[in-house]
């Protein structure tokens, strides 16, 4: 039997416990070095975010303050001011959820209830979320505006918690018809609910002063006057007269 031609086999080389690499499970496992590089990289990088929120984002355009009935009222992010962080921060934004919803509607499956999830992609990688809910009945059955504003939240709470603003801002809570030029009711509504009033024997100063707690309620302007009155909720308060105020006589 010829001999097996000899192979060039390099032995394995022997190696001890401290040379294998370190698995980093979390933060606190890095390198002391490498680690305190990190951190003061992002409390630059933040400072300098911070700077530019202060110097660049407009009050009543891409943020406001919402009155609280308790405590300190706090400054809210707007979806115009989230969308310029966005920017700044080169993020785009994905709504998963939206042809799921599509799929549903083109297939009249019905549903009460709007979930949506914002995700901030950043080179394609999936850097925040947030997540927006809303009730089909809040906006009377309209569900392009349902969508629309669970989006909204649901962006503006993805983008606080990218950056970490929740000690400057909140989520804006104020709907888009909720500012001071909000359509009103026109004359013939006027005229209409003072018919009703009539009819079902209300008492005005009641109807009135419960008038100004639900605009109040729903951060729109204050109301002094039926005129005032919001167009979005006309059909609130006609069907509260002959059903909540109908035995308010005075």
């Amino acid at each position: 039997m010829s001999a097996q031609p000899a192979t060039n086999i390099t032995p394995l080389k022997r190696v001890e416990m401290d040379e294998l690499p370190t698995l980093v499970l979390s933060p606190l496992d890095m390198p002391i070095t490498t680690f305190n590089q990190g951190l003061d990289r992002r409390k630059t990088n933040r400072q300098t975010i911070l700077l530019w929120i202060k110097d660049n984002l407009v009050e009543g355009v891409d943020f406001g303050i919402i009155p609280t009935k308790k405590g300190t009222p706090k400054k809210s992010l707007f979806k115009s001011g989230a969308e310029r962080i966005c920017v700044l921060l080169g993020v785009s934004q994905s709504y998963p959820a939206f042809s799921d919803y599509e799929q549903a509607a083109l297939h009249n499956q019905p549903f009460e209830q709007i979930i949506i999830r914002c995700e901030l992609l950043l080179n394609g990688v999936v850097v925040s979320t947030g997540i927006g809910a809303r009730a089909l009945k809040e906006d009377f059955g309209n569900l392009n505006k349902s969508l629309k504003m669970a989006a909204k939240s649901s962006m503006i709470l993805a983008t606080l918690s990218l950056v970490g603003l929740s000690e400057i801002f909140t989520l804006d809570m104020i709907e888009e018809a909720n500012t001071a030029h909000s359509e009103l009711i026109t004359a013939q509504d006027v005229q209409h609910i003072e018919s009703l009033l009539t009819e079902h024997s209300v008492d005005r100063s009641r109807f009135l002063n419960f008038l100004k707690k639900l605009c109040e309620s729903k951060n729109y302007p204050v109301l002094t006057e039926l005129a005032q009155l919001p167009m979005p909720l006309l059909a609130t308060i006609l069907e509260k007269i002959p059903t909540t105020f109908a035995n308010t006589a005075a």
